[in-house]
């Protein structure tokens, strides 16, 4: 039986250039999991938040830990609970079986670059699904599987768009390394936030780990949650592996882990009188 990798995707920070002196990133995160291995992450998931919570439908999200809201308002006044939680968590992240891929827009550069809300989706999705397309293929024979969490009509449009491209002639046609996509790259779906799939959860929690790398500057205490997040997450990023044969050395060749995107501001061309 083929192996199935399953790809979950995340998001951090507001998608509208504009809106880059509020946050000047957007990042769209993939967290890949071999699927034989998402009992073993969600039971060292769950063992986690009983010991804290004494129940297990707990979803981490970073924004709410950082703050001290929801669920997490247990650690408001009690530092010391708040501290061993985060080792906790960290421990579980830094063995958790995944791997992980970025696309990291900057905004400024984007918005001074004329692009759209639509444009920063629809590149951060193609970024993401390409990698994710090149990582199976290095694992071959497998299966791959996407799962997003729902958000909007228009937003939901881009990833499947996204997706669709990748099954197309016309990409097989422009990319003829990648034979049969449809064979290996099977589905996307649309998940809620019910589903409570720590794999997204994961994806969510890594992404500030990509985010705080990006800045410039700033030195984080050594042992800080956010200086070990950044580590963690930069131990996640996709790697080729020592023992990898030619073969499939071509595939992972064209993967790029994180990438950070507008290179450079690009302003549309005038138009010919």
């Amino acid at each position: 039986m083929k192996k199935v990798y399953k790809l979950y995707v995340d998001e951090l920070g507001m998608s509208h250039p504009a809106s880059f002196d509020k946050s000047p990133y957007y990042i769209l995160l993939g967290c890949v999991i071999d699927e034989q291995y998402q009992q073993e992450l969600e039971n060292h998931a769950n063992n986690i938040k009983f010991k804290y919570w004494g129940r297990t439908d707990i979803i981490f999200h970073s924004a709410d830990m950082a703050r001290n809201v929801k669920e997490f308002a247990i650690f408001a006044n009690d530092d010391t609970k708040k501290k061993e939680f985060y080792n906790d968590l960290l421990n579980m992240l830094q063995v958790a079986p995944v791997t992980i891929t970025a696309a990291v827009i900057d905004k400024e550069k984007a918005h001074n670059s004329f692009w759209a809300e639509k444009t920063v989706i629809k590149r951060s999705a193609e970024i993401v699904l390409f990698n994710f397309l090149a990582y199976i293929y290095t694992k071959m024979p497998c299966r791959g599987k996407v799962i997003i969490e729902a958000s909007s009509i228009d937003r939901d449009a881009q990833y499947l768009a996204a997706f669709n491209h990748l099954l197309s002639p016309s990409f097989s046609t422009k990319n003829n390394v990648f034979n049969n996509v449809r064979d290996h790259l099977t589905s996307i779906n649309f998940v809620t936030k019910q589903n409570h799939d720590i794999e997204s959860q994961i994806a969510d929690l890594l992404a500030f780990g990509i985010r705080c790398k990006q800045d410039a500057g700033i030195e984080y205490p050594n042992g800080s949650y956010e200086a070990r997040i950044v580590q963690i997450a930069q131990s996640k990023l996709m790697k080729m592996a020592s023992t990898m044969g030619k073969d499939k050395k071509k595939y992972f060749s064209l993967i790029q882990p994180m990438q950070i995107t507008p290179k450079r501001i690009l302003k549309p061309k005038e138009k010919r009188g």
